[in-house]
């Protein structure tokens, strides 16, 4: 499973299936079970306060306006009939015995029960209807009809494709924000299809909780889709520089958020006030400037939509000539369907108070009708033109479904040609039914190894992965060859990936050749001839975080490499024709030597977090080896044996800390001596922090020539893994035993030792099979002492669960902390004895009396010297000391 789909694969499918449900079920509720039924004709209150306060009051209900769209009874209604019953309900006449809030409170109360009586009945039910025309009350049957809501179900429809889009698109890039947005995008589209289904519920229907939900869904709709709609067209199809400002978006986001605060506070007032109980606050609603969709939130909406518009009008006139052809049918529908919804949204509000508002309303659908076009356009430019690589996610879950088809059909088949000839005609069929159910149990076990047999064929796990990667690189016949190594490594990568596109180009001057055109089936739609060359500069920022902190892999998106648009329009469209999603750097020492050009992967078109993480993992393994390979070659290139071996042990020289430097507080002195012209011991020196040193020594396995490449090889790694003083040393080695596994063959190891201490004297003492050091103090009685914190040897195979730990301690003025390496304690006489730990420290003592590091240097390795006639290896000494006060 891809990482990244791994991350949000649950909330995918809550968030599909709450907008789902909500939607189709809100929308099935309302046309069918809750469908409210229609007499083609519109109400309003009318109140009569006269000026004289001995006037009498009138309140009545007049029919405003009536369609003839309807059956032939509905004509009988007229404009200006006066409401007096429908049925046996009768509407209240004003009386001067209750004030004006309760006669409207009994008038609210005779049209609730109306109207849940008319829509409590069937389609095609005629209803007396009691009007008062031209002074004379006429009786009247109307006949009822249950309203299909047109809009709702191109909403619902619009809903569905664009979340069905949106699925596809995250499916197939599930890292990409782009991809994410697009697919929220379809799920509000879905909520605005539930908050569509009912107006004014709390007031028209019996159902109250329907009408909630719906209202939560619009509010929910309302609160995130514009402010989302802008943000997504920051990004798409051109990033914009201002989609890095995080704290404005915020802002967005929280201003479009707290301006619907009044109408999320209307519609926890109209719940509250569905209840009878609480007319007052009905009438309060009714004349309340709170409403929901106030003007300052609609307004400030249509900004955010119409911004979102503008941005991708000005977005497709930057991308390259291809992609900008692809986007017209989208950009044109968007900017239709923009202005449709405005001309919609100015003619409802204008109608409102009209006459003929009834007959704007039942029309509204029209407005709808383009909607589902526009997720429609996005889909044929994402499937035509490849925006996003839909493709392969439709091919892979296409050959599961028919695989899965494929296998229910032939068990099908297989059992109606078996049945009839192995089992009797006359059977119970309880048996027959046992039978088949034991004969289904093989084909789930079937259709679990087919599908894991697709998914190795769509996509490799990232273990296996790292396994086809790094074996190139182990291969010791190769490692001094630049170009075995590079053919290696490009052969391992589209083995393991299998991208459209691999080139291996290489590095002059921080200028990258790209191949020609002609290779691709690319021709002039870019504006650039057949098999002609282009190249680009690796910019000078990208050059010090790769020397620095070893970013080395860089996405080729137009969304995550603005430093190709900063060189030329033309060389982003030249690399979109090329078709290249990742660039991987590699590096020998501190210089960049080639570039990898990845493409797409199969059935994934971008590389996930962890991709990228294991492709820079072998990028440092084959940076460190190109290293190796590069300074190989220079050595190889000397004519003479002797030349080059002095060759390699100057370049060793170079890399070991030969003089220590001066620290204020502290002496030191070193030497370091190998048994042949190079060798595999390890010296170093640095100043980690501010008042933070660390010195290491270490022995690699092994002698000559190989040992020193893999010294300097962990020389490498260790300066790399201790650049960062808030890394622990435990951390530390735990990097460089992971790396050197990979680099090392299964018979080389390192044992390293690595003290870390401040100006205080405070010091830190990690160990990895090395000797341990010894700490020579006054407070000690027992003479000097051996500082034995656990941990095994780097490189091994296999990696051991065993840890290491850190040895901490105070260094007092006059101490010493001494490290060595095996070459001076496994140093043999003739009769086979060795030299030892024990005359090591008594020699140490007598020359920590004196207080001359130097010294002490001198004599150990001139008595080793005498002492020594077999069993020769490299010797170092590093002996700090605290100077006394």
């Amino acid at each position: 499973m891809n990482p990244s789909f791994h991350s949000i694969r649950w909330r995918l499918f809550w968030t599909s299936l709450i907008a789902l449900a909500l939607a189709i079920g809100c929308c099935s509720l309302v046309q069918w079970v809750y469908a409210p039924s229609d007499d083609r004709c519109l109400w309003s209150i009318e109140y009569t306060i006269p000026d004289d306060p001995s006037g009498t009051h009138e309140s009545k209900v007049v029919i405003r306006s009536v369609s003839h769209e309807g059956s032939a009874n509905a004509t009988a209604l007229a404009i200006g009939d006066q409401l007096v019953a429908v049925h046996d309900i009768k509407v209240p006449e004003y009386s001067d015995k209750l004030t004006l809030q309760e006669n409207q409170r009994q008038i609210l109360t005779a049209i609730r029960r109306i109207i849940s009586f008319l829509n409590s009945m069937p389609d095609g039910a005629t209803v007396q209807y009691t009007v008062i025309r031209d002074g004379q009350r006429i009786t009247l049957p109307v006949e009822l009809k249950k309203i299909f809501d047109a809009t709702n179900a191109l909403l619902l429809f619009t809903g569905l494709v664009a979340w069905a889009i949106g699925l596809l698109v995250v499916l197939s890039s599930p890292q990409r924000k782009i991809a994410r947005h697009f697919y929220y995008l379809g799920v509000l589209t879905l909520l605005l299809a539930a908050g569509s289904s009912t107006r004014g519920v709390y007031t028209y229907t019996t159902s109250a909780g329907i009408g909630f939900i719906t209202d939560f869904c619009r509010l929910i709709f309302n609160a995130l889709l514009p402010p989302m709609w802008f943000h997504f067209f920051l990004r798409f199809p051109y990033g914009f520089e201002i989609r890095k400002y995080r704290y404005l978006l915020i802002g967005i986001y929280a201003i479009n958020i707290l301006l619907l605060i009044p109408d999320a506070i209307y519609m926890a007032l109209a719940l509250v006030s569905s209840n009878d109980s609480f007319w007052l606050l009905r009438l309060f609603l009714d004349a309340s400037p709170i409403s929901a969709n106030t003007p300052v939130s609609k307004y400030f909406q249509i900004i955010l939509l119409g911004s979102g518009v503008a941005l991708f009008c000005i977005g497709s006139f930057k991308v390259p000539g291809n992609r900008r052809k692809a986007l017209m049918a989208p950009l044109l529908f968007t900017v239709a369907i923009f202005l449709d919804m405005t001309a919609y949204l100015w003619m409802a509000k204008s109608y409102v108070n009209a006459p003929d508002v009834d007959f704007f309303f039942r029309s509204s659908h029209y407005f709808f009708l383009p909607l589902p076009f526009l997720p429609m356009t996005f889909a044929y430019a994402i499937l035509r033109h490849g925006f996003f690589n839909v493709r392969q996610v439709i091919v892979r879950w296409l050959t599961y479904f028919v695989s899965l088809g494929a296998l229910i059909v032939a068990y099908l088949a297989i059992l109606a040609w078996t049945l009839p000839i192995v089992i009797p005609e006359k059977i119970n069929m309880s048996w027959l039914g046992i039978i088949m159910g034991l004969s289904a149990l093989p084909l789930a076990w079937i259709f679990r190894w087919l599908v894991a047999t697709l998914r190795r064929k769509f996509r490799r796990d990232i273990s296996s992965a790292r396994d086809i990667m790094l074996v190139g690189l182990r291969d010791a016949r190769k490692r001094f060859s630049e170009n075995d190594l590079l053919e290696s490594l490009a052969a391992s990568i589209h083995e393991a990936y299998r991208p459209q596109v691999c080139h291996c180009l290489p590095v002059t001057g921080a200028r990258v050749i790209l191949p020609a055109l002609a290779a691709h089936g690319a021709g002039n739609s870019i504006g650039h001839k057949v098999g002609e060359l282009k190249e680009f500069r690796l910019p000078p920022a990208m050059l010090r975080h790769a020397k620095e902190n070893r970013e080395l892999v860089y996405g080729l998106g137009s969304d995550e490499s603005d430093w190709i648009i900063s060189q030329s329009a033309a060389l982003r469209a030249y690399m979109d024709a090329l078709g290249t999603q990742v660039m991987v750097l590699l590096m020998a020492g501190d210089h960049p030597h080639s570039v990898l050009l990845l493409g797409g992967k199969y059935a994934e078109l971008n590389y996930s977090r962890e991709d990228r993480e294991l492709l820079r993992e072998v990028a440092i393994s084959a940076g460190i080896l190109l290293e190796s390979a590069i300074m190989h070659k220079r050595l190889i290139d000397k004519t003479r044996l002797d030349q080059e071996l002095q060759a390699a042990r100057n370049i060793q020289e170079s890399l070991i800390t030969l003089t220590p430097p001066d620290i204020p507080g502290f002496q030191m002195a070193s030497r370091l001596l190998p048994a042949m012209e190079t060798g595999g011991d390890l010296l170093w020196v640095k100043e980690r922090a501010p008042g933070r040193w660390i010195a290491a020594v270490g022995d690699v396995s092994g002698k000559g020539l190989p040992a020193a490449i893999y010294m300097s090889q962990s020389m490498a790694l260790l300066n790399f893994a201790a650049r960062n003083p808030e890394v622990s040393l435990e951390k530390v080695l735990d990097g460089m035993d992971h790396a050197l596994r990979s680099l090392m063959s299964p018979k080389d190891f390192l044992t390293l030792c690595i003290i870390e201490w401040d100006t205080a004297g405070r010091f830190k003492v990690v160990r990895a099979g090395h000797p341990p050091p010894i700490h020579l103090c006054g407070a000690s009685n027992s003479g000097p002492i051996s500082l034995a914190p656990p941990g095994l040897a780097l490189g091994m195979r296999p990696a051991s669960p065993i840890k290491w730990h850190a040895c901490e301690g105070m260094l007092q003025p006059g101490d010493w902390l001494v490290m060595y390496s095996d070459g001076l304690t496994e140093a043999m006489d003739q009769k086979g004895n060795l030299y030892g730990t024990d005359r090591l420290k008594a020699q140490l003592k007598r020359f920590w009396g004196t207080g001359s590091l130097r010294a002490a240097c001198e004599a150990i390795f001139m008595q080793v010297a005498a002492f020594e006639v077999q069993n020769k290896d490299d010797m170092t000494l590093f002996i700090l000391a605290r100077e006394k006060i």
